[in-house]
């Protein structure tokens, strides 16, 4: 319900904005002509770092993403070809013959006010000092948003993933805290047996069962379920009584004659399902499978760590090819991935981004900022994330590609409208572009026209997201941490840090416009735009 909320904002602003003494069409026009590569830059950006998300290997994230990338792309569309004419069809279409309408009484109070409190906001913010002040402020928020990057960990906490009120917490409680730390089985599959009649090979298998039985946390040999060993005790036994001589061929003492009978046996039954038989004559047996039994693994790191001991075991064993199979292996390979993943994600991102701002702000210095003051925001969401209790999992790397995306429109809008060289006001009814000399007037014309509108954005984001704390979930409340995150952050860079560091770049460095260079156009000078009509000429100001 929050996707898009800042394109339309920002359009019934600059559409609010315009004079009511033009041509509707008119109107229309210089609303896209302000609003359009901002929001068509954040809009990119967005889809892009979404788009990304979807190539994570967690289904769930990857539907997610690839779900808000097509979300934003639609309220995009929908600006532009749906929201737009709402605005022109609901709006007056008669211009006024009169002149232009006066401004008197309180409201004329409230505009006079809200100027003074602009210029003087400005002029704050553009103080060498205040930069000095909100710098060391900043160093302080980058030290503890990079202390709690680094020490956010990867942990899958299944007990906060899933629902509180749900069935399925009760028997995952009892495996959690009572059967694993007692009895955590791991199963190896041998893909290609050994010839149990060769003395090495037979070595070699039996060597395997030793390097697992050694290991931390193991429980020892007599809780291991190995058939190999059941049947050399059962060929030993059935060996005294039998008369019969087995001609197989073997150096181990051991051959496959009495392989059938032993899995018919009643008290060896259980193996039939451990051995899979084939009809060759050479070896019987296609593949088998073993069970080692460990304890007190009630953590993830352990389980991680023993994880990578287990299959660095079967890879010495590579001629048997080896697989193992444990219950959460697929969960430690998802929080093996999930730090390399969030960094390669927000890597491209941060790349997509660059690109995506370069194509529409045009002024590498506007660019750079954008880039950091996004970057910023990013860091300083998943840091203060670590400190809000929250681990790295499938969830909150979703919710870290979103901060990712959102903090594009707290930083975008601001640069493109600093980085502008003139403006368009209505004097006496007629609208003039008057062009934009220092930080002082820049700074105004940035706050008039994005200030009210990422206000607007932040607070209907975080109201549509509020109703999810009623939930009480994991899930919804990595959400609404986050977003708040973002927006807190977003708003500070966008209406505070950000626009102190572009007063103090020289004025002249956001003169270079690398489509204005292509082009060879004048530089802007105060010049009267008079509607005539249907068309629009532009006449210099004497």
């Amino acid at each position: 319900m929050g996707i898009g909320v800042n394109d339309s904002f920002l359009t019934v602003h600059a559409w609010l904005r315009q004079s009511n003494n033009e041509n509707m069409q008119t109107r229309m026009g210089r609303v896209f002509e302000e609003v359009g590569p901002s929001i068509t830059t954040t809009t990119l950006t967005n889809v892009i770092t979404f788009l990304i998300g979807a190539f994570t290997p967690t289904s769930e994230i990857s539907i997610f993403c690839f779900g808000t990338a097509l979300a934003l792309g639609m309220a995009y569309i929908y600006t532009l070809i749906l929201f737009g004419p709402i605005l022109y069809y609901s709006s007056p279409t008669t211009v006024d013959k009169d002149g232009p309408r006066t401004v008197d009484g309180w409201r004329l109070t409230l505009r006079n006010f809200l100027k003074c409190l602009v210029r003087g906001y400005a002029k704050v913010i553009s103080h060498p000092a205040v930069s000095i002040v909100l710098l060391l402020g900043s160093l302080v928020y980058w030290f503890f948003a990079v202390k709690g990057t680094v020490g956010l960990e990867s942990k899958l906490d299944t007990g906060k993933i899933l629902p509180i009120h749900t069935p399925i917490r009760r028997p995952n409680r009892l495996m959690e805290e009572i059967i694993w730390p007692e009895y955590y089985p791991l199963t190896v599959i041998v893909n290609n047996p050994p010839d149990i009649r060769k003395s090495s090979q037979l070595a070699r298998l039996i060597k395997m069962h030793e390097d697992f039985e050694r290991m931390e946390h193991n429980r020892g040999k007599i809780y291991t379920l190995s058939w190999i060993r059941a049947y050399q005790s059962y060929y030993e036994q059935a060996s005294i009584f039998d008369f019969d001589e087995d001609l197989e061929a073997r150096d181990s003492g051991l051959s496959y004659g009495k392989l059938e009978p032993f899995l018919n046996d009643t008290l060896r039954r259980q193996y039939q399902s451990f051995v899979k038989l084939t009809n060759s004559s050479s070896n019987p047996i296609q593949r088998f499978s073993l069970v080692f039994v460990f304890e007190k693994l009630s953590s993830w790191e352990e389980r991680i760590r023993l994880v990578e001991e287990w299959r660095g075991i079967v890879n010495s064993y590579s001629e048997m090819n080896a697989t193992i199979y444990d219950v959460n292996a697929m969960f430690v390979d998802q929080i093996i991935s999930l730090k390399p993943l969030a960094m390669q994600s927000a890597m491209w991102t941060l790349i997509c981004m660059v690109v995506v701002c370069a194509l529409f702000i045009q002024n590498p210095a506007s660019v750079l900022l954008a880039s950091l003051a996004i970057a910023s925001i990013s860091l300083g969401t998943v840091g203060y994330l670590s400190f809000w209790h929250l681990d790295l999992d499938p969830v909150s790397l979703g919710a870290i590609l979103m901060s990712i995306g959102m903090s594009v429109d707290f930083t975008a809008h601001t640069t493109y409208h600093y980085q502008l060289q003139s403006h368009v006001v209505e004097r006496n009814g007629k609208s003039v572009i008057v062009p934009l000399r220092d930080p002082v007037d820049k700074l105004m014309h940035t706050v008039e026209a994005i200030a009210w509108p990422m206000t607007q954005a932040g607070l209907s984001t975080v109201i549509c997201i509020l109703p999810l704390v009623l939930l009480q979930n994991y899930i919804p409340l990595v959400f609404v941490k986050t977003i708040s995150l973002v927006v807190i952050w977003g708003m500070w860079h966008g209406l505070v840090l950000l626009p102190a560091c572009l007063a103090q770049v020289p004025t002249r460095i956001f003169d270079i416009n690398c489509y204005r260079s292509i082009f060879r156009e004048p530089p802007p000078e105060d010049r009267e735009m008079e509607t005539i009509g249907e068309s629009t000429v532009q006449t210099p100001l004497v």
